[in-house]
């Protein structure tokens, strides 16, 4: 974050995309959920990084897929 404070965040989901061959990882800040981060996901055996997403037509597809996917489990009875 932007803040300069150390903040722990909850994964919300981890999106592939094959036609790209990406994954992204979307989080939500345990203290504040209005605050929220889509990056480029890279896991490593020994550790893993994150990249920003530029593309904004790229950014709103892996939300939208998210939403879509939430929506979907809401429907079948998974979440409240």
């Amino acid at each position: 974050n932007d803040s300069g404070i150390s903040s722990k965040y909850n994964v919300l989901a981890i999106v592939e995309d094959r036609s790209l061959n990406n994954l992204y990882i979307l989080l939500e800040n345990l203290n504040n959920s209005n605050d929220k981060l889509v990056l480029y996901y890279y896991p490593g055996i020994k550790e893993d990084s994150y990249g920003e997403i530029t593309n904004p037509e790229e950014f709103d597809f892996i939300v939208e897929t998210y939403q879509n996917a939430e929506w979907l489990s809401i429907l079948c009875g998974n979440r409240e």
